[in-house]
């Protein structure tokens, strides 16, 4: 739903659209060791877009966009899922086990320090905790008679979590002046953009959570029409900001680690455009 104006005597544009979405079967996938999970969730998705464009004067251009976003896991069949980098879920009673076939694995404190006993008296080989975690064949793990039963790991409610890359807030904001000459025209602009706190992934662990970030870029644009010529100078990331952007999460597999995504630097450039 939405609207769209054009006011001001066609200087200013004013457009509004408003969203709602109920999903079932949402699917998000997780990478469980060397396998991809993919999981049917419930979820809201619900939001607004504002977006204008001002020419107060000849020449002068200024726009701005603004974006909300609210995401969320409803209740369901599918809320509860094992968080592959946090499998114990800060139960203090469990201790983390990465297992040689590719998956982690949780068991009980006190079993795991009675089982590293055993180890270290020599009666089960050093080893002996890279197999440990729950396969098919041994559901409780290889080493339960030994007294170290393992799981697959506590599962979570996700009732409530945001979607992975769903900032609440986008803000972008613009403005430039054409410059006119003879046979040319020169055009400075600068953009400005804003993402708010994001999560890299369905949990919203604290430790996958991409702060609000800001980015400005600006361009000097010269046009020449008679030549069908255009060159523009260009600087991305103006005040050289090491901003975190979004981070991904990468399976057991490669060691459960977290891939982080940054602006690149201050970046200078020339681009040239000649039409034939």
């Amino acid at each position: 739903m939405g609207t769209k104006n054009t006011l001001l005597n066609h200087t200013l544009q004013l457009n509004l659209t408003g969203f709602y979405y109920k999903y079932t079967g949402y699917q998000y996938s997780t990478d469980i060791g060397l396998s991809v999970v993919t999981t049917n969730l419930n979820t809201t998705i619900a939001g607004a877009e504002f977006e204008s464009i001002w020419a107060p004067v000849p020449n002068l251009a200024i726009n701005a966009n603004v974006g909300y976003l609210h995401t969320e896991v409803d209740s369901g069949a599918n809320d509860m899922s094992v968080d592959p980098f946090d499998v114990t879920a800060g139960n203090p009673n469990l201790t983390a086990l990465k297992s040689i076939g590719d998956t982690n694995c949780a068991g009980s404190t006190s079993g795991v320090a009675e089982f590293v006993g055993l180890v270290d008296a020599g009666i089960l080989p050093a080893a002996a905790l890279l197999t440990a975690c729950p396969t098919a064949a041994a559901p409780n793990g290889a080493y339960a008679a030994s007294g170290l039963t393992t799981t697959y790991g506590v599962a979570k409610n996700l009732t409530g979590n945001q979607l992975p890359t769903s900032p609440n807030w986008n803000v972008a904001i613009g403005g430039q002046y054409r410059f006119m000459f003879a046979d040319w025209d020169l055009t400075p602009r600068v953009d400005f953009h804003y993402q708010s706190a994001s999560f890299g992934d369905i949990y919203n662990d604290a430790w996958d959570k991409v702060p609000g970030w800001v980015n400005v870029n600006s361009t000097l644009t010269a046009n020449v029409p008679s030549q069908r010529l255009q060159i523009q100078l260009y600087v991305k990331n103006l005040f050289n900001s090491a901003s975190l952007t979004a981070s991904a999460v990468d399976g057991s597999d490669v060691g459960d680690i977290r891939t982080a995504y940054y602006l690149d630097p201050r970046t200078y450039g020339i681009s040239i455009t000649k039409k034939f």
